[in-house]
């Protein structure tokens, strides 16, 4: 089993490994805790296999970051991530390209 990971570098948090519905909830508690403490960029590029939980994820941590008025970047979204953001129709609110 592929591990997950979360690495700080300044304003950046790096999210690495899997994001599925078993890690999910572990990820947001820490997402949430860094965002709070200054950071501004989720960098997803080290992501390396998600589902539909990787969606909320972001998403969840869009709305906090918004909430706090922070403007946070999400970077970094590979095929599988985009592919999702796209079925569920939020390309827009996660700034994908």
């Amino acid at each position: 089993m592929q591990s997950t990971r979360l690495i700080r570098d300044g304003e950046t948090l790096h999210l690495q490994g899997q994001i599925n519905f078993q890690t999910v909830t572990a990820l947001y508690k820490m997402v949430t805790l860094e965002l709070v403490s200054g950071v501004t960029t989720l960098d997803c590029s080290k992501v390396e296999q998600c589902d539909s939980s990787a969606i909320s994820l972001l998403l969840a941590g869009r709305r906090l970051a918004l909430g706090r008025q922070i403007n946070l970047q999400i970077r970094g979204m590979n095929n599988q991530i985009l592919s999702l953001a796209g079925l569920y129709d939020v390309e827009k609110v996660l700034h994908a390209e």
